[in-house]
């Protein structure tokens, strides 16, 4: 993982408990940890950049999509995911199923900045990450590794 920035744009607060909207800008780095949303629906629309995804399908095939400027892919709830910032700069729209954008807060740091990336990344220690694994539905998985 490089540094990235997240916005939450609308939340399940906003939504009724469906969805939740945000922008992840970033930069490259390495692949973000496997992981695995038990109930969360997930997308991701390229606005800027590339970033490589990469997850388990429905039929337990390894698939692997890059996506540029105008590209869109679905993550349904209970596969196995990462991805990685392939440019030097990424700019991509997530919605996720609604709650799960607070999982960011969780882990992050505030930051009254708008837009752009933080020029010192932060990491969430280990137990802030699994405690907010934990509240929002996402499983950690090290023991995969989907860049084979």
């Amino acid at each position: 993982m490089g540094p990235e920035l997240f916005t939450v744009l609308i939340s399940g607060d906003e939504t009724d408990g469906q969805f939740g909207s945000f922008v992840m800008e970033g930069k490259t780095g390495d692949w973000l940890p496997a992981h695995v949303h038990e109930d969360v629906h997930e997308t991701f629309y390229v606005i800027e950049g590339e970033l490589e995804l990469r997850l388990d399908d429905m039929k337990g095939r390894r698939v692997k999509k890059i996506l540029g400027p105008g590209d869109f892919a679905f993550v349904p709830a209970g596969l196995v995911h990462n991805y990685q910032i392939l440019s030097e700069r990424v700019k991509a729209l997530g919605t996720a199923t609604g709650g799960f954008e607070r999982f960011f807060h969780a882990v992050g740091l505030p930051t009254d900045q708008r837009g752009g990336i933080p020029p010192e990344p932060f990491f969430p220690s280990t137990d802030q990450l699994m405690e907010a694994s934990r509240r929002f539905r996402n499983t950690q998985r090290p023991d995969v590794d989907l860049r084979s």
